[in-house]
């Protein structure tokens, strides 16, 4: 479709996404600062913010390498 409407909703997909999305826009970057605040499961929210990654919409930057951690920033896309 070429409504900015329904090409958006088509990226965000499901409900967790656009929740990850305000709490992205509201400044949280860590996986452990999504969990908390939305009580969502770590696999589900791993597969989340994998596909908000892979469409663009977050970026994902390594911020430890022992253990691998990661912080993820809203891209122009997602903002």
């Amino acid at each position: 479709m070429q409504c900015p409407i329904a090409q958006s909703l088509d990226n965000v997909g499901e409900w967790w996404n656009i929740l990850i999305l305000r709490d992205a826009f509201y400044g949280m970057k860590r996986f452990d600062e999504f969990q908390t605040s939305l009580g969502i499961a770590s696999s589900t929210l791993t597969r989340r913010l994998n596909g908000l990654v892979d469409s663009g919409l977050l970026e994902r930057y390594q911020y430890s390498s022992k253990p691998p951690r990661y912080e993820y920033h809203l891209t122009q896309r997602g903002r």
